[in-house]
């Protein structure tokens, strides 16, 4: 579908135009144009519609996102207080959790699920080399 403005009067899809009023036509209406004003209407509605979902369900995923983090939060503040007090303390590996979190949905996931995984795979990062020690002599 395209919208155009006609040059003359003229009859579309059984109705009465007059010269000069903006009209929607098909695509393939070819005659009595003076000028073109959009084309292929439905395609960028289409566009511009689903633009709109996405971003509907991007404040979705953020609100459900933030949500299971608020749930976690909980489980460690009244579970794991002592692990909760140590995370607070070092904010760049919170927010190094939380992007890894936003990135991959499913570590959020399985952290609520098993709180304990979590604590222990984060408590890796409080010691040097990740958890790894100092195991270079050991044999």
């Amino acid at each position: 579908m395209k919208i155009i403005i006609l040059a003359d009067d003229d009859i579309i899809a059984g109705v009465p135009r007059s010269r000069g009023e903006v009209v929607a036509v098909a695509d393939s209406y070819g005659d009595n144009i003076r000028r073109v004003i959009a084309e292929h209407v439905e395609q960028r509605n289409r566009q511009a519609v689903e633009a709109k979902i996405e971003k509907v369900k991007g404040r979705k995923r953020e609100e459900i996102f933030r949500e299971a983090l608020a749930k976690l939060i909980a489980i460690l503040q009244a579970d794991y207080s002592q692990f909760w007090a140590a995370l607070q303390k070092r904010p760049a590996v919170q927010d190094a959790i939380i992007q890894e979190m936003r990135e991959n949905p499913d570590i959020l996931r399985r952290a609520i699920e098993d709180p304990q995984w979590f604590v222990d795979e984060v408590t890796k990062r409080f010691k040097p080399n990740g958890g790894q020690g100092n195991n270079r002599n050991a044999k």
